[in-house]
């Protein structure tokens, strides 16, 4: 990769000319991507930024009302641990769903591993109450697209990792004295990036 304008130039009028290349290498491989666990509200605050574009004042907003309304779990929380059964309820779903495949071990966050006493939170992570419904009717729009990030988060944690295969390939072409490169991949396993 180059951010030299004059060296792509270059590499392409003496790729078009010659018309062929030899590959010096290719290198294989994998990558794996772990679901993140349930939203805290720092964690929920930060993704309805960046994946809706919206401030913390509108996040809390909508995350109120559908608290208010029953939909969710309470939105003030630190907590990354999870009512058992509703993880049990999200994990059949998926099972019925996506297949058995997409099962994963669940991830309960660093304060809620297994062994650990030193939970102090009083509130579990931010899910929803009833984890088998992923639209639900007569929302508002705004309503809807939170809930659905909670839901998919909730929904992701207790999933398997995605996979991709990966190939990077090293070339040269005649009258060209620097390598040519690139990177290819490509999901083989969705995962929780099914949700």
């Amino acid at each position: 990769r180059t951010f030299n304008q004059d060296l792509a130039a270059e590499a392409i009028t003496k790729l078009n000319k010659n018309m062929s290349i030899e590959i010096q290498s290719i290198k294989e491989g994998k990558n794996k991507r772990s679901p993140k666990p349930p939203f805290t509200t720092d964690t929920m605050l930060q993704s309805a930024s960046s994946n809706l574009g919206w401030s913390v004042a509108r996040t809390s907003a909508v995350a109120g009302e559908l608290y208010n309304s029953g939909h969710v779990t309470y939105i003030r929380t630190d907590s990354t641990r999870t009512n058992e059964d509703a993880r049990k309820t999200i994990k059949e779903y998926i099972k019925q769903t996506y297949g058995e495949n997409h099962l994963g071990p669940g991830v309960l966050g660093s304060d809620a591993k297994k062994g650990s006493s030193n939970v102090q939170d009083a509130h579990e992570a931010i899910r929803p109450t009833r984890p088998e419904i992923h639209n639900i009717d007569g929302l508002k729009d705004e309503q809807q697209l939170l809930y659905r990030l909670i839901w998919a988060r909730f929904a992701g944690s207790q999933m398997s990792s995605s996979i991709r295969e990966t190939r990077a390939i090293v070339a040269k072409t005649e009258d060209f004295d620097k390598n040519i490169t690139g990177t290819a991949s490509w999901r083989t396993h969705a995962g929780w990036e099914a949700v």
